[in-house]
């Protein structure tokens, strides 16, 4: 773009600001990172689309029509599989399951094809218009912002400036917020900036290149990525086994040297997977230590989780092999062929092994979401991009070109065990303008045909003043107002974090008002964790409970498709339902017929998520509905027979079926299980009604002390009282009846006539 200095310095300055969007993360403006730079890159986007369209109104319309037929002519079937895979990505989410989702996502991926969309025409915009001064201004953003990344790693890793960057002693984030993105992040310039190392004439420039990529490696060993690391060794394999060297003598060397100093990390890789302790220095060094771990090859082939899941994604992609589920949706297709006999994915509280949103594995993802179709596109345009790099590998192109197939080599291998964000598809894509540009040839200047300025002037201000309306409306609905909405959100959760509950629930209403945008589920179900999360006192359950399920049942309608945000309306329905003695019994009876629906609805989702039935195991309890209550926690252990909450769940309908022997036997078995109820005191008050029912007075007394271990409150404690008097043992209640009244005062009088009557 080279016709309009002034316009040309626009244009590359703008792009100039999206290739250093990996360093933006301001929190909680900015927060979740990738969605702040997603956000940000479509506004800057919007505005380079502006100025482009301005220059192909101008007087030199013609001459950058034919600059453009030129480029796409030299670089045809990569041009051709970028639009290919661009329209595989947007007929994927016209036809998508949730089609707002695929579009937009949400701000903990901040993914959408919207972005993913515009990157492809960032990249086709770069090849097309940047000229060869201008790609050494974009490699100098990158490299540097990549540098300033790292940095911040590092800073992280050793805990400097601890008040701006968190502290982390292993696996490092920098700015991404992930360290797997950090590593692939990473991987597809380390090789490009080595090559320009050993390209480079001046002295000083080549070390701070070699210092780049010392920094590059260091940071990857700290990321603790598998995926990088794998990623990273089949590069050096490629880069080092297939460089064309001039002479066979080179080769050799180079080779030989090489495999040598591979059997470092190979040795390491050994010596880890065959002890069981390590040396006193890598014990003593938390960061060796960490990584140390990561190398267990042995248990991570036995407990990775990702092979289970890819088996699930497998499923997914046969059931729509077309269009797939739609971007964003991978979830949707893992919930329904979910199977927790598939290892390592089972149902564990406090977990989230069981809920994948992502396949961590770049072709899953990529088929599952898109269809095969799209999968196909996708390795075919890296096949094109070597393909195109192999044929200008001779002479002084050679070590570029050979750089840049270790780059492609380097990211696929880390995303067979991981998966993009906004900054390494940003930086993915660059590399493909760049590759596409450095394969194809200049377009010959052409002669200037300038238009008739009446004409010109004519079509071009009306069209630029429609178009910038258009834009101003879209980054307003889609970019900024969703921005500020989810600032208030990110600052709602920090408050949560730091136990202000209250300014937190008044920042979510604040977001709330803004107005309706595509992120309303989003906030809403961020609404109920951070009513979940502050739910410490008991009496405030009922009230919380029935906030969530407005929330709930309006966020459903945004997202039909997610099963979680359907359990847990089926869950704050049921305590509603439970505890709410305002209702009428005919109002109470329609809550719990909601509540069936909305469980109904997940299992039509996820068929084998057990936490479908464990939650409804407990609406059929409150119901007391008990022989229902067996029969859905039997399905519960016909899915699964090795959860223990499931046995847990079966004994307690057991034990209010009067079936004393089997609840015993069951909770047994729940606990050889893994399952502890001592630990939940919503199991225990449950065990507590079956003892009082029953009058065994022993298993209630030990009920109370282990709900006064949990959740100490003087109404357990005058329960636990009355017990023991019942017992006889009047010294352990007259002790207990102490304790009612040192921790309230104003049971005082109740107390002493409690403790008159004792003999």
């Amino acid at each position: 773009m080279k016709y309009n200095m002034p316009i040309h310095r626009i244009f590359l300055g703008l792009c100039l600001l999206i290739l250093v969007l990996p360093l933006l993360n301001i929190p909680p403006w900015f927060s979740p990172p990738e969605w702040g730079k997603s956000i940000t890159f479509r506004i800057i986007f919007s505005l380079i689309l502006l100025f482009s369209l301005s220059e192909m109104l101008g007087e030199k319309r013609l001459q950058l029509i034919e600059r453009i037929r030129q480029k796409v002519s030299s670089a045809k079937l990569g041009v051709m599989l970028l639009g290919g895979i661009a329209s595989a990505f947007l007929l994927s989410s016209v036809f998508s399951l949730d089609p707002n989702f695929s579009f937009w996502g949400n701000p903990a991926r901040g993914g959408g094809s919207i972005t993913f969309l515009l990157l492809i025409a960032a990249s086709f915009l770069a090849f097309v218009f940047f000229s060869k001064k201008s790609w050494s201004w974009a490699w100098t953003a990158v490299l540097i912002t990549a540098v300033l990344v790292s940095a911040t790693a590092v800073f992280q890793w050793q805990g400097w400036l601890s008040n701006v960057f968190i502290h982390r002693i292993a696996r490092p984030q920098g700015t991404l917020g992930n360290d797997i993105q950090l590593g692939i992040y990473l991987l597809l310039l380390i090789f490009p900036a080595f090559v320009f190392m050993l390209q480079e004439k001046k002295y000083i420039r080549k070390i701070l290149y070699l210092c780049a990529v010392l920094l590059f490696l260091l940071v990857i060993a700290l990321t603790g990525s598998r995926g990088a690391y794998l990623g990273i060794s089949l590069a050096l394999f490629y880069f080092t086994l297939f460089y064309p060297f001039k002479k066979l003598s080179y080769s050799l060397i180079a080779k030989f040297s090489f495999l040598a100093l591979m059997l470092i990390p190979a040795f390491t890789v050994y010596y880890v997977n065959t002890h069981r302790t390590f040396p006193q220095f890598v014990q003593k060094n938390a960061t060796l230590y960490a990584i140390a771990e990561r190398f267990r090859l042995q248990q991570f082939l036995v407990e990775e989780p990702r092979f289970s899941t890819w088996k699930v994604g497998w499923e997914a992609i046969k059931a729509k092999p077309l269009f797939g589920y739609g971007p964003e949706n991978f979830e949707i297709g893992f919930d329904k062929h979910y199977d927790p006999k598939f290892p390592n994915i089972q149902y564990l509280p406090q977990s989230s092994n069981s809920w994948w949103d992502r396949a961590h594995n770049i072709l899953v993802d990529t088929a599952s979401q898109a269809g095969i179709p799209a999968l196909f596109l996708y390795l075919a345009l890296f096949g094109t991009l070597f393909w195109r790099l192999q044929k200008i590998k001779k002479g002084e192109s050679a070590l570029p070109a050979h750089g840049l197939q270790a780059a492609l080599i380097a990211y696929l291998g880390a995303n067979f065990f991981g998966f993009d964000n906004f900054s390494t598809l940003l930086v993915f894509f660059f590399l493909v303008a760049y590759i596409l540009h450095v394969t194809s040839k200049e377009p010959a200047i052409q002669q200037e045909k300038p238009l008739a300025e009446s004409l010109q002037n004519r079509m071009k201000i009306p069209t630029l003043i429609a178009a910038s309306i258009l834009i101003l409306g879209f980054n307003w609905q889609y970019s900024i107002q969703p921005f500020r909405i989810n600032t208030d959100v990110q600052m709602a959760k920090a408050m949560v974090k730091a136990n202000g509950c209250s300014p937190a629930f008044s920042r979510m209403e604040k977001a709330l008002k803004k107005g309706s945008t595509f992120l309303d589920a989003y906030v809403k179900v961020t609404y109920f964790d951070a009513l979940r999360n502050c739910q410490t006192d008991p009496s405030k359950t009922l009230e919380i409970s029935k906030k969530s399920y407005t929330l709930l049942k309006e966020a459903v309608k945004v997202w039909p498709y997610h099963t979680r945000t359907w359990i847990f309306l089926g869950q704050v329905a049921t305590i509603v339902a439970e505890r709410d003695t305002e209702l009428s019994p005919e109002e109470k009876e329609s809550v719990i017929k909601e509540a069936h629906s909305y469980f109904e609805r997940a299992k039509e989702l996820s068929p084998k998520h057990q936490e479908v039935y464990l939650a409804w195991t407990k609406l059929f309890m409150i119901q007391k509905d008990y022989e229902g209550m067996l029969k859905k926690a039997e399905e519960c252990i016909d899915i699964y027979p090795k959860t223990g909450e499931c046995w847990f769940l079966k004994g307690l309908a057991r034990g209010f079926l009067g079936n004393d022997k089997e609840l015993r036997k069951d909770l047994e078995i729940g606990k050889s299980l893994g399952y502890n109820p001592d630990k939940d005191y919503y199991a225990l008050s449950n065990l507590l009604q079956i003892y009082a029912a029953t009058k065994d007075l022993g298993q209630i007394v030990n009920t109370y002390h282990k709900l006064i271990a949990l959740r100490p409150s003087t109404q357990l404690y005058a329960s636990l009282a009355f017990t023991y008097r019942e017992l006889g043992e009047y010294a352990k209640a007259r002790e207990t009846a102490l304790k009612v009244m040192e921790l309230d005062p104003s049971t005082k009088a109740e107390v002493e006539a409690f403790l008159r009557e004792l003999p």
